[in-house]
């Protein structure tokens, strides 16, 4: 896409989850939404049990995983992959896939999670997204508070579970758009 003046046609959201700020990430979630909110895609990958024993990450994280893992395990929407690349693997063609169908990438507050998971796909041969929104940057911009804890929608729960995660992002940016749009008018 050579005009970002323009909405994309897709909005490719993201959410990883990581053992801690500064470790591996061990299950991603996304949502493909078109500019009405309307859901294209969904789904998502989450590491095997037998796979966490060899991330990298603190003590925090791994006692994290232990509170809220049973939470990413929905086999009907996220894929549970035996090793940490296999995660990776799958990301990069859901995004590449996307991408060509003119998809833009967003995630909140992506560094830096995120964005170490993305460096990722330098591993298989793909280029680093950009532009990568960040959504907590076009809540601010809209006038809302940009860390605040939002109430969830239904299909929005539960918190920590990263489709639940992506689908409220993608829902907040589409408001916070919106909300850029209407100052924009005035």
């Amino acid at each position: 896409m050579s005009d970002l003046s323009l909405p994309p046609p897709f909005w490719f959201v993201l959410d990883v989850e990581a053992v801690g700020l500064q470790g591996d990430a061990y299950a991603f979630g996304f949502v493909v939404i078109d500019n009405d909110g309307a859901e294209h895609a969904a789904g998502g990958a989450v590491l095997g049990e037998h796979g966490y024993d060899f991330l990298r990450g603190n003590e925090a994280g791994h006692a994290f995983i232990a509170q809220y893992g049973a939470l990413w395990r929905n086999p009907v929407e996220m894929m549970v992959v035996d090793a940490q690349e296999g995660i990776l693997a799958l990301f990069t063609r859901l995004w590449t896939l996307w991408q060509k169908e003119g998809a833009v990438l967003v995630a909140d507050h992506p560094f830096p999670v995120e964005t170490r998971f993305l460096d990722g796909l330098t591993r298989h041969g793909v280029a680093m997204p950009y532009p990568l929104i960040d959504v907590a940057s076009v809540r601010l911009a809209a006038g809302f508070d940009p860390i605040g804890t939002e109430p969830r929608l239904r299909n929005e729960e539960p918190a920590h579970n990263p489709l639940a995660d992506a689908r409220q992002s993608a829902r907040l940016l589409l408001e916070a758009l919106a909300a850029c749009r209407a100052k924009a008018a005035t």
